[in-house]
């Protein structure tokens, strides 16, 4: 069924507490962060020591902050029944690791072992150290959103038991034997290429993931390793906009090869751990292969960076082209090595992006991992056959403009009634102008703009995916709410 757009209720501009500390809502300034793993400082450093480049020029650092793994102390807890895309203190940055179980790059004789490293490492965990678990074969799953439960994690891997996709026919041959006849042949392009566009679709899927959380994030890929046919000549768009995505919500790749011990070292050309190098070295993370001690590896990715520096700084040379910007940090401070990520992609001429808004929020709504571009927050009323929700979207991630005294912008809001299989029961949507006069701009820094929704339960519905786009800027945002039970 399709619920009338007019049982969609806004409510504008009634504020509800968003909670933290004040944060900025975004202008035309363009900030860039970017972690720096340090190793062997005796002292700790501070933005002195530092010397940063942005395409050759020289820039000045704004800010620098150390940061750490484990969980900050006094981090609020969500009341009952509340949700939220976020996680931890609003504003304050930190280092998140994610751990991906790969079955579309991985035969499945070898999936078991890399399940087994990623619990011994789990068994292991430190307190307040927070992980997410996610499996990708036929399609992206979250085994375990991010928690510092050690027991949760381990029950929640337990239960996956890998998977075995198509792709195993084509794995690890990468490159097409000419002798293949047709049709085999062309069934051996389709699956290798599919493959491809969807194991960097799920990298993107996993860096909106975590977009607008500050901090690190690193993605630690349990892998048999990942090729590109012809070296990567055939997929030029496809792996820019997965490492923009990357880069642009700090995550770091952390491959960690799960074939064990072998000779000689990988290349792009003829070893797919040549290529997760590449990615490693351009997110500023590290590759772990050729080794037979898995779980030292899954432990040595993140231990890699528990403790790192956040730094960031407002380029002088920013053109919205969408064109790629090579970074260079050095530190004065004798005996230290420092590792970060190579570079990042200028945001696009809004004029010149090809998404428009409605097509941004099917891709958000039929993404498996929910976005955190934009913060949601939402608070649900239990009952039998009506859902009513309260929804929290954070000012601070909109692109408002000034004008004539009033802050002004746009959203699209909706949201989705799905079943157990993921089909679409029902949906609501509405548009959103927003004209904030300075008083209700001010309260709006440190207060979330408040939307209700209600609407009839679909029999079968078993989930809410609420999504937010911003009309007049790039982010977007989603949040999947479980129902209770009828």
């Amino acid at each position: 069924m399709t619920v009338p757009r007019k049982s969609l209720l806004v409510c504008l501009p009634a504020l509800l507490l968003w909670g933290g500390q004040q944060t900025l809502i975004r202008t035309n300034v363009q900030v860039v962060e970017v972690s720096i793993v340090a190793t062997g400082a005796k002292e700790p450093l501070d933005a002195h020591d530092f010397r940063l480049w942005d395409e050759g020029k020289e820039q000045t650092v704004l800010s620098l902050q150390k940061v750490d793994s484990r969980a900050a102390s006094g981090a609020a807890e969500l009341p009952s029944n509340t949700f939220s895309n976020r996680i931890g203190k609003a504003g304050q940055a930190q280092v998140l690791s994610m751990i991906l179980l790969d079955a579309a790059n991985t035969k499945y004789h070898y999936q078991a072992v890399g399940r087994h490293a990623v619990e011994t490492f789990l068994e292991q965990l430190e307190g307040g150290e927070r992980v997410a678990l996610y499996a990708f074969g036929s399609e992206l799953r979250t085994l375990h959103d991010f928690s510092a439960d050690r027991q949760s994690l381990l029950k929640k891997l337990r239960e996956y038991r890998g998977e075995q996709t198509e792709y195993d026919e084509v794995l690890p041959e990468w490159r097409v034997n000419p002798s293949i006849i047709p049709p085999a042949r062309t069934r051996w392009v389709r699956l290798n290429h599919n493959r491809v566009v969807n194991t960097l679709a799920a990298l993107e899927s996993l860096a909106n993931h975590v977009k607008g959380i500050p901090g690190r994030k690193n993605l630690i890929w349990v892998t048999e390793g990942f090729q590109l046919p012809l070296a990567g000549e055939r997929f030029p768009e496809e792996v820019k906009r997965a490492m923009a995505a990357l880069n642009d919500a700090s995550v770091s790749l952390y491959p960690v090869d799960q074939r064990g011990l072998l000779f000689g070292k990988p290349n792009p050309i003829n070893d797919p751990m040549g290529v997760m190098q590449d990615f490693a070295d351009a997110t500023g993370g590290k590759a772990y292969y050729n080794r037979n001690d898995l779980d030292r590896g899954v432990r040595l990715a993140l231990e890699d960076s528990r403790e790192v520096y956040w730094l960031t700084y407002s380029p002088s040379n920013m053109s919205p082209n969408g064109a790629y910007h090579r970074i260079r940090v050095e530190t004065t401070r004798s005996g230290v090595q420092i590792r970060h990520r190579l570079g990042y992609y200028a945001p696009a001429n809004e004029e010149e992006t090809p998404a428009s808004g409605e097509d941004r929020m099917s891709s958000v709504m039929a993404s498996p991992v929910d976005s955190a571009g934009i913060g949601i927050r939402a608070a649900i009323e239990p009952a039998a056959d009506r859902i009513a929700l309260r929804v929290q979207v954070d000012p601070a991630d909109l692109n408002l403009a000034q004008n004539a005294g009033e802050w002004t912008g746009a959203l699209h809001l909706e949201a989705m009634q799905t079943g157990a299989a993921g089909d679409r029961l029902g949906r609501v949507s509405q548009a959103a102008e927003l004209n904030l006069e300075q008083a209700t701009y001010d309260r709006a820094l440190l207060q979330g703009l408040r939307f209700e929704i209600k609407f009839v339960r679909a029999l079968a519905a078993v989930a809410v995916r609420i999504g937010v786009v911003d009309e007049k800027g790039g982010h977007v945002g989603s949040l999947l709410i479980p129902l209770p039970p009828r």
